[in-house]
C-alpha cells in the first residue's frame, strides 16, 4: 500500500473515532473532491476578490448554523453538531484553496482557528448531551480568550488592515 494509501486509511479512521458516521462522511466527501486536483501542482492561487468571495461564503454557513444554536433550543445537541460540522467543512473549503500571497500566514491561521474551534464545539456538544453545567459554564468564559477565536480574530484583523472586505467575519 502506498504512504498516501496509508495515511488515508489513517485519517478514515481516525476520523471516524473522533465524530461519527456522518463528520466521517462529509470529510471523504471533500477529500474526494479537493484531493484530485492537488496531484497537478495544486490549485491555482486565487486572485483578492475571489478570495474574499470564498471566505465569505465559507463564514456564511458557519455563521447560519451558528445562528441556529441557541441556548435554549431543544435540539442543542442536534444543532451544536451542525455548527461543528459547518466550522470543520469550513475549514477544509478554505484548506483547499490558494490564498494570494500577501495573505498566506493570515489564511493559515484562519483555517487553524476553524479547524480548533470545530474541535471546542465538539467539546461543547458532548456538555450538553451529558448535562454537564460546569463544562457548559467553562466554556462559555473561555470564548473570549480562546486559542481558536483569538487565532480567527487576528487572522481577520490582519487581512482587514491589507484591504480584505471578509463581511461578517471582519465585523465579529
Amino acid at each position: 500500500m502506498s504512504r498516501s494509501g496509508l495515511a488515508s486509511r489513517r485519517l478514515r479512521r481516525r476520523a471516524l473515532r473522533l465524530a461519527g458516521g456522518a463528520l466521517l462522511a462529509a470529510v471523504l466527501l471533500v477529500a474526494a473532491l479537493v484531493l484530485p486536483g492537488r496531484g497537478a501542482g495544486g490549485p491555482e492561487q486565487l486572485s483578492k476578490p475571489e478570495y474574499e468571495r470564498e471566505v465569505r461564503s465559507a463564514y456564511a454557513e458557519v455563521q447560519a448554523a451558528f445562528s441556529a444554536a441557541r441556548p435554549g433550543a431543544h435540539d442543542l445537541v442536534d444543532r451544536l453538531a451542525d455548527a461543528e460540522m459547518s466550522l470543520r467543512l469550513a475549514s477544509a473549503s478554505l484548506a483547499s484553496v490558494r490564498s494570494p500571497g500577501d495573505v498566506t500566514q493570515e489564511h493559515r491561521r484562519l483555517v487553524a482557528g476553524l479547524e480548533l474551534y470545530a474541535t471546542d464545539v465538539m467539546r461543547l456538544r458532548a456538555a450538553v448531551a451529558r448535562g454537564d453545567e460546569q463544562a457548559i459554564a467553562a466554556f462559555n468564559a473561555r470564548i473570549p480568550t480562546s486559542e481558536p477565536v483569538e487565532l480567527m480574530a487576528e487572522a481577520a484583523e490582519g487581512m482587514k488592515f491589507k484591504g480584505y472586505d471578509l463581511g461578517q467575519l471582519s465585523e465579529d
